[in-house]
């Protein structure tokens, strides 16, 4: 490309950037007023109240993020020796732009690290953003935006925000999906959702259908990858816990199973001399009779192979 080319190409950049910031630029300043508000709020709040109340608060806010007591000495005689060289009030202006910055992070941020962690798409497009955004210095995204903007207080927030977005969005990333799988099942079964309270009521339900108030054992009975569980009949001494002494081989009179998971594949619960599959969702809870001697009880159970991931199920046993 010769110069006269490159002149002209440099014009009509010049022109087109021109004419956007004619069309848009009051709209553009306009969105981000409230912003600007609360960054002037905010600031004058810090300004106008008692030095003392002031660093008080930012030396609560230090000993509660580190509960170090050297910590709150070092940030409080900071602040002091800012306030004896006369620099109180851009030291103020500082940590209101960085406040408010920090908000606006969090709450872009971590959504879209959400996102980025239950979708392999959106992952893939937004990652390439973000490594412009911390690879390119922040005066070169800062030109631009106070072409928009001018000199002020919004563009220098919006500077420093672009800077700190990208390693709240890849931390919120990583965080979710390096999450321990054994963590995941265990929040499977605590966890406070519509399955866990139906999980949490299926006992009582079928207990109501049992013959007097059942003397019962309950345990739940976790299956990881490549366990499984031959036809069976449960007995005392099988069902123990740490508390148990296997004094008998006496075989549970009634058997209940409540799956508390689903996150896995295989496992299926079997019964009878068939090996019947049952179909069991979270929460559903199967009931079957061991009457008899350990040879000769009403129906066996087992469980399929785990082919992967955990299975957890809450068996109770009555030994009436």
């Amino acid at each position: 490309m010769d110069r006269t080319a490159l002149r002209e190409l440099k014009k009509s950049i010049d022109f087109s950037f021109k004419e956007f910031s004619r069309a848009y630029g009051d709209a553009i300043e306009g969105f981000f007023d409230p912003l600007l508000y609360f960054l002037i709020w905010l600031e004058k709040l810090l300004v106008n109240t008692p030095w003392p109340i002031v660093i008080a608060f930012f030396g609560l806010l230090a000993w509660i993020g580190s509960r170090s007591i050297k910590l709150v000495i070092g940030t409080v005689v900071c602040f002091m020796v800012i306030g004896y060289f006369g620099m109180w009030k851009n030291c103020m202006a500082t940590v209101a732009i960085i406040s408010v910055s920090t908000l606006v992070c969090i709450v872009v941020g971590i959504p879209i690290g959400v996102l980025m962690s239950k979708s392999a798409r959106a992952e893939k497009a937004v990652l390439p953003i973000l490594d412009m955004m911390q690879t390119i210095p922040s005066f070169v995204y800062l030109i631009p935006i106070i072409m928009l903007l001018g000199i002020g207080k919004v563009p220098g927030l919006l500077a420093v925000c672009i800077y700190a977005l990208p390693p709240i969005v890849r931390l919120t990333n990583l965080g979710i999906r390096e999450v321990d799988k054994e963590t995941l099942e265990a929040n499977t079964i605590t966890d406070t959702s519509d399955n866990s309270r139906s999980v949490e009521q299926a006992p009582y339900d079928c207990f109501a259908k049992w013959d007097g108030l059942p003397v019962y054992r309950s345990k739940v009975m976790k299956y990881e990858e490549g366990d499984y569980c031959d036809l069976h009949a449960d007995s005392q001494w099988m069902c123990q816990s740490n508390y148990w002494k296997p004094n008998t081989n006496k075989v549970a009179k009634d058997l209940m199973v409540i799956p508390l998971n689903d996150s896995y594949e295989g496992g299926e619960v079997i019964v009878g001399k068939n090996s019947t599959v049952i179909d069991q969702k979270i929460g559903d809870c199967i009931q079957m009779s061991q009457s008899g001697s350990l040879a000769g009880h009403r129906v066996k159970h087992g469980v399929k192979k785990i082919t992967k991931g955990t299975r957890y199920a809450l068996v109770f046993w009555n030994f009436q």
